[in-house]
């Protein structure tokens, strides 16, 4: 038996015998991209000989690539609870074992995944939205190093503690035949998640991800007309206004149904809507209000907005690609009832909006109307899903990003560097363009900033303690 948890995703997995089923605890948290750290393997407060192999025992067919063993800890026959974990970067996953479970020694093998294996498996599991951080799993094995194959006398526990866990994630049982299903016995505390384990031992767990909102939106969505400033939106509706972006008033300190997922500046600068996840539209300065989705029952929560160039009228989308229009905006088509592989994160619309591309965490580009197709990420292994898209000025070519702050570029969209393969403290969760296309800004949830080529760098909120992640 095997278990694995991991810090906005940490594994946990116990094979019983040689079926070696998995279960993944995979949490939703709008949380940081730090990757789990290990040294080689060591044994830890033994009780007991230890005559195993330092190899891993998780089987290869599972998700993640569980190779790296980096502790070895035994546990003796006791009439005490005996608890053991292992700590990361700040995230603890801790396993508590009842007196009496076991009548012999046993031993608890940590075990480390490849995250960008974790990564790369995700999509195909329809996870494509969720990012890895890290992981650590740990195996059951007898004294003599076989795997145990019997059955526990009384249940263990299995806490995971991290600053990011909270009760919006999800857990999902994680099979090794490539499919999951949804664990519901969970309790979350402050900053963690508990559950217990007393039947069919084997399995993983995969804790808090995050499901990061794209940006997805050109330019003039988050940065003024000229260039010169630019606005960041926080999931509780807080705005922040940066260099000559003016501040006309936000959804901070107010209550909301679902969270701020998007932010659309007007044409003039002098004015903003910010959208939530049900599609609710909140509109300051001189942004109109034309229809929103908010009293609708959606299949799939709303992930992106974008204005008409005149901006009478914008667009919502949501990750089931479903497309939905109000003002002047036009319907061109959509993604809706059809069967996707990953979840649609934004749209962006073209110079004459006439069309628009919609974007899934793969890096697929859905062209409808006008907008040309002009290359995507199809068939390519991510380390991370991508978060936002955002069109050049002529519209002949788009910038991808993805939430480890990798840029991709194509048509006449110029490369001018990325934050891929920079540890960050938090994930980009969005991309905007300068005013002349030679140059972007990349933001982070935590408010952070990244300029590349000519895009001024007017502050940030990096370093600021929010009450909400900034979502573009």
């Amino acid at each position: 038996m095997g278990f694995s948890a991991h810090y906005d995703y940490r594994g946990i997995g116990f094979p019983v015998g040689v079926q070696m089923k998995r279960r993944v605890l995979a949490s939703a948290v709008l949380g940081g991209a730090a990757m789990l750290a290990f040294g080689p393997a060591t044994q830890a407060s033994a009780t007991g000989s230890y005559s195993g192999t330092t190899t891993s025992p998780i089987s290869t067919s599972t998700p993640g690539g569980f190779t790296n063993v980096v502790q070895v800890t035994t546990i003796s026959p006791s009439s005490m609870t005996q608890t053991q974990s292992a700590t990361s970067d700040g995230v603890q996953v801790s396993v508590s074992v009842p007196a009496g479970t076991f009548s012999s020694p046993v031993n608890l093998v940590f075990t480390a995944p490849s995250n960008s294996t974790l990564n790369s498996d995700l999509p195909s599991l329809g996870l494509g939205a969720y990012v890895t951080v890290g992981g650590v799993a740990v195996t059951i094995e007898n004294s003599d190093g076989s795997l145990y194959s019997g059955t526990f006398s009384k249940p263990l526990t299995i806490t995971i503690t991290g600053a990011s866990i909270n009760p919006n994630d999800k857990v999902i049982e994680l099979l090794s035949n490539g499919t999951y299903t949804t664990i519901s016995n969970v309790t979350y505390g402050t900053g963690s998640v508990t559950f217990t384990i007393s039947q069919d031992p084997a399995f993983a767990v995969v804790a808090p991800v995050a499901p990061v909102v794209a940006n997805a939106n050109p330019a003039a969505t988050v940065s003024t007309p000229d260039g010169k400033g630019y606005w960041m939106a926080a999931a509780d509706g807080g705005v922040f206004s940066f260099g000559d972006a003016g501040f006309y008033g936000s959804m901070g300190g107010i209550k909301l149904n679902k969270p701020v997922v998007g932010m659309v500046a007007t044409p003039d600068g002098k004015g903003y809507w910010l959208v939530a996840a049900d599609g609710g539209i909140f509109s300051f300065g001189d942004a109109a209000f034309y229809g929103s989705t908010g009293a609708i029952a959606l299949n799939k929560p709303i992930v992106g907005m974008m204005r008409t160039p005149d901006g009478k009228g914008y667009w919502l989308v949501a990750s089931d690609g479903g497309v939905f229009s109000f003002g002047d905006a036009a319907f061109y088509g959509s993604l809706g009832g059809k069967t996707l592989a990953s979840p649609v994160v934004g749209m962006v619309a073209t110079g004459d909006g006439l069309g628009y591309w919609l974007v899934d965490s793969a890096g697929n580009i859905s062209a409808f109307g006008d907008a040309v197709s002009y290359g995507s990420l199809a068939g390519t292994k991510l380390n991370q899903p991508v978060v936002g898209m955002v069109r050049t000025p002529d519209g002949k070519g788009y910038w991808l990003v993805a939430s480890d702050g990798g840029v991709f570029s194509f048509g006449d969209a110029k490369y001018y560097g990325s934050m891929g393969g920079t540890k960050l403290n938090k994930p980009v969760v969005g991309i905007a363009a300068s005013t002349s296309g030679s140059g972007y800004w990349l933001f982070g949830s935590d408010g952070g900033g990244f300029t590349f080529g000519d895009a001024g760098f007017f502050g940030s909120m990096g370093g600021t303690a929010l009450n909400a992640p900034v979502v573009q």
